[in-house]
């Protein structure tokens, strides 16, 4: 696997590069987070934008908020997501309106990673809405944006090669950094998850993220003995995620490990 570079961020396996996440509902609370932020050490920041109440004008709010955390941590790699209820996200906006938001927060090219939740590929309405999802990956990539290839399971971990299939498949997607997130029952599924994480990192060519969700995954969050991960996820207030640890015990367990 060939390390990725993001300004002085490298990705690679078991580097487990902490990646903070924004979950504001309004611009006051986003504010307030990025005040949170100031003293605590991290590599990324991830913004969940789905999380936003607005429901006027959009997209310039989004927008704004972008340029307000570039402004504020200009040095950290920001990761873009925002996401469809189907898609473990907090919006019911709709899909032409997402397609516009994801085309402006692209062409604006102020976000150094945007996620694509693969649930778009396997529930695509049509061939059109596939081509025009494909070509929205191709312009990030093509403005110099890492494309992050994302697939959740929040009921259940899949069998072994069902989860290596979809690390391969979003290789093959054009992702340059492919990820999984499954929900754990018990502590076998998060162990197994971890084994896919190693079998996947001799298989793949970019870096992986392989979490396992729920109290039974925490240890995926951190264990770089077994686990391959590039990056790992801490809130900043609100859990985007089940399982999730503040960044403080995030930091403390990454240390022991």
């Amino acid at each position: 696997m060939k390390p990725l570079k993001i300004g002085k961020v490298v990705l690679d396996d078991s580097s487990f590069a902490m990646c903070v996440t924004l979950t504001p509902g309004t611009i006051e609370e986003l504010k307030d987070e990025l005040k949170t932020l100031g003293g605590n050490e991290f590599s990324l920041i991830e913004w969940r934008a789905d999380y936003l109440f607005y429901a006027d004008k959009l997209i310039e709010t989004v927008i704004s908020c972008i340029e307000l955390i570039k402004e504020s941590f200009p040095s950290k790699p920001l990761l873009f997501t925002y996401r469809r209820m189907e898609e473990g996200g907090q919006t019911s906006l709709g899909r032409k309106e997402l397609i516009m938001l994801r085309k402006e927060v692209i062409e604006q090219n102020k976000a150094d990673i945007i996620d694509f939740e693969m649930y778009w590929f396997r529930h695509a309405q049509n061939e059109e809405d596939l081509n025009e999802y494909s070509s929205m990956m191709e312009r990030a990539k093509e403005l110099g944006a890492i494309v992050l290839l994302s697939w959740h399971d929040f009921e259940e971990t899949p069998d072994d090669e069902n989860l290596l299939s979809v690390l391969l498949t979003q290789e093959e997607s054009g992702a340059d950094v492919a990820k999984i997130a499954t929900y754990a029952r018990t502590v076998i599924d998060s162990d197994r998850l971890m084994d896919v994480s190693c079998r996947a990192s001799q298989m793949l060519q970019i870096p992986h993220i392989a979490i396992s969700m729920g109290d039974m995954g925490k240890r995926s969050r951190y264990d770089r003995k077994n686990s391959r991960s590039c990056i790992t996820f801490a809130p900043v207030h609100t859990p985007s995620a089940p399982g999730q640890l503040t960044i403080l015990e995030l930091q403390k367990r990454l240390r022991e490990v």
